[in-house]
């Protein structure tokens, strides 16, 4: 198992190899359309290709769109990696604050270059860790705050609304890594209930046929572009405020 998983990512890299020289680093479609991924540091990622294609977290594309719709002025995206959400967003949301972070200082780098290339950078700060008082600072004077949370299995300790109480004026999309703890779906749906509506969206699946670069592959070629490595069917929580400011 373990040697035809390697031989996928193997796999993976090169046709990630083949379509850069074809499209390069610009994200094709989806809320992030015409984000330009930074070179360095990316090409490594398994997540890269389905990232520029615009297919990346699929499910989580009509909940950006409609958190476009609300008067967000602070985005804070803990988890940054590269750059795709916390950038994607800075320039999908043109007058939002955004505040970026991740423990990885490779990641914080090259996050940084990514709102360069883009250029946001006077929009958006980057650090390291991030606690539940340093999130209820940054949202005290937020009118509206879309916060986005990938943090592997840390987001329970994170989203603490009893340390963060400005949490429950901002919509709050989170990646749940239940496999590692079984209790954060069940503790952050009990602690938000009675300021969020939640909605728990499901990995769902992806059609390789609709896309131009897949339809020169062989059939296993088209899954592999498609696939995003998870360790199993992952679900977010997309927890929307109900009582505005605070």
């Amino acid at each position: 198992m373990h040697a035809s998983w390697n031989e996928a990512v193997t796999r993976r890299h090169e046709l990630t190899h083949l379509y850069l020289q074809q499209h390069g680093f610009t994200v094709q479609r989806g809320p992030f359309k015409g984000l330009v991924l930074p070179s360095e540091g990316s090409w490594s990622s398994t997540d890269l290709l389905t990232k520029l294609m615009g297919v990346y977290e699929l499910e989580l594309h009509s909940v950006i769109e409609k958190v476009q719709q609300q008067p967000v002025d602070i985005i804070i995206n803990i988890g940054c990696a590269e750059g795709y959400y916390a950038i994607g967003a800075a320039k999908a949301f043109p007058t939002a604050k955004v505040f970026a972070f991740d423990l990885a200082e490779s990641s914080q780098k090259v996050c940084a270059l990514c709102a360069r290339e883009n250029g946001v950078e006077d929009r958006v700060k980057i650090g390291g860790l991030c606690t539940p008082e340093i999130l209820h600072k940054l949202l005290e004077e937020a009118n509206y705050g879309f916060v986005i949370v990938d943090i592997e299995g840390a987001e329970k300790t994170l989203l603490d609304i009893e340390k963060a109480p400005t949490l429950s004026k901002a919509h709050i999309l989170v990646e749940c890594h239940d496999f590692s703890d079984h209790s954060i779906t069940p503790t952050l749906t009990k602690d938000f209930s009675y300021s969020h509506a939640i909605d728990r969206i499901s990995e769902g699946a992806r059609d390789p046929n609709l896309f131009n670069f897949c339809r020169g592959l062989n059939s296993l070629d088209r899954w592999i572009v498609m696939c995003e490595f998870r360790a199993m069917t992952m679900h977010w929580l997309s927890m929307r405020p109900l009582f505005g400011n605070i």
